[in-house]
């Protein structure tokens, strides 16, 4: 396993943040071309929540995928829908959690500790609670953030998954 540092996770957020609109176009065809299932399962689960959800679970994925692709220097392979189906049907059972103060943790933010890559995870728990970033920030609903949450750990959880092999 390879667990990925902070200074990664780091390091790519801010260089992808600095994207102007055409590398950030040439980013997502790139991912598109690399991770076309990933896209389509956060486009479809996230469907009806909104526009704005939508726009930051994107944005989010593609820098935990910038993540994972430097991570593995270019070598990441792709993803699955079995493999994402699988990841996604695990990560629902923190919805399941009896406890409901553990649920509604698990709901918000859920918990590093059960994360194979704590600071990815911490990443995009930042990403979703953050309400200043940018220009013109973005309010998420407590649902929406939830919702995207397990969306996105799948995500890590998949990629993680590919970088082990």
């Amino acid at each position: 396993m390879l667990l990925i540092d902070n200074e990664i996770v780091e390091s790519v957020w801010q260089q992808v943040a600095a994207y102007d609109d055409e590398q950030a176009s040439q980013g997502m065809d790139k991912l598109r071309d690399n991770q076309a299932e990933l896209i389509e399962y956060v486009l479809v689960t996230l469907d009806g929540m909104g526009e704005e959800v939508l726009e930051v679970a994107v944005y989010v994925m593609y820098v935990v995928c910038s993540i994972f692709e430097q991570a593995s220097n270019g070598k990441l392979k792709q993803v699955t829908n079995d493999e994402i189906l699988s990841a996604h049907q695990s990560n629902q059972q923190l919805r399941l959690t009896p406890n409901p103060s553990a649920r509604a943790f698990h709901e918000k933010y859920g918990t590093l500790e059960q994360t194979r890559q704590p600071y990815v995870t911490r990443y995009v728990i930042d990403a979703l609670v953050e309400e200043d970033a940018g220009e013109e920030p973005v309010e998420l609903t407590q649902d929406q953030i939830s919702s995207a949450y397990l969306i996105l750990r799948t995500v890590i959880d998949v990629l993680d998954m590919a970088l082990d092999e």
